[in-house]
Parts: C-alpha cells; structure tokens; sequence
C-alpha cells in the first residue's frame, strides 16, 4: 500500500490543526498568588529585667484568649516571653495565679525557664482591651534566677 503525497499532506495537515487546537483551546488556569500580611509590632511596651540587670523591651508583645484562659505573648529576637493564667478573657484589674508547670515560660537562647514555684501576675489597668501590669518572678532552667517584668497598653490579639 503506497500513500501519495497528497494523502501525506492531508494526514499531516489534520495533525497538525488537531494538536493546535487542542493546545490552545484548553484554557489556562491563572493561580494568584496569596495574599501576604505583614506582622506590624503590637502598639503596647513589654519590658524585663534579669537578676536586676539592665531592662530589655520585647519587639512585639499582646495579649490573647482560648477556652485554656488568657495570656501575654512577648519576643524579642530570639527571646520569647510566655506567660498563662486561667479563664478566657480574664483582665480584670487584680492578681492572676501563674501556676506551674504552664504558667510562666521565657526561652532564651538554648535555655527555658519557669516559675519554680506558683507566682502571681498584676494587672493593674484594663480598657478597651488594652492591658497594663507587672510581676516579679522566682525562675529556674539556669543562670537566671529573677525576672522582673511590665507591660503597659498590650493589645489583644484574637
């Protein structure tokens, strides 16, 4: 069986015309790209002093709320600040129990310290959702054994 060139010429041309269109009538799916949210440092101050040395203010502090309670979260580079006392929403003016071992966290470098025993947190002004108080805490994890901290005006953070 010999195939002519006209013939040849057809098979080619509809091969060529099926994969054109085929190619471009399927349509491209345009994927945008997500949206990113930048991380704005919290309004409010956080600061802290270790065994009674020079303080620190945190770069970014706020406080939030779960069915576990309410706590304030605070970091500065690579030291983070995690501080839990119980209820949802609780930031009333008063004294909060900071119970161990989940109620006071502060990791600095390789080492995490925690209350060594109970401890109490102040909140001493509460409005608008903003919260301001202090503490005084006896830590352990290592060389470190007195943090004493303040924080004025933290925002909530849902």
């Amino acid at each position: 069986m010999k195939i002519e060139t006209k013939q040849l010429k057809g098979i080619l041309y509809f091969s060529v015309l099926s994969i054109s269109i085929l190619l471009f009538s399927c349509k491209k799916e345009t994927i945008e790209p997500e949206a990113i949210v930048p991380v704005v440092p919290a309004a409010g101050s956080f600061t802290w002093q270790e065994n009674g040395g020079s303080a620190s203010t945190a770069d970014s502090a706020f406080w939030t709320t779960g069915n576990w309670g309410t706590g304030i979260l605070a970091y500065k580079g690579s030291d983070f600040f995690e501080i839990n006392w119980n209820t949802p929403s609780n930031i009333s003016v008063g004294i909060k129990a900071l119970t161990t071992p989940y109620g006071f966290t502060f990791l600095k470098s390789s080492a995490t310290y925690t209350c060594s025993n109970n401890e109490n947190l102040s909140i001493t002004a509460s409005a608008s959702n903003l919260i301001s108080g202090n503490s005084s805490l006896q830590v352990s994890g290592g060389a470190i054994t007195t943090i004493a901290l303040t924080f004025t005006s933290l925002p909530l953070r849902p």
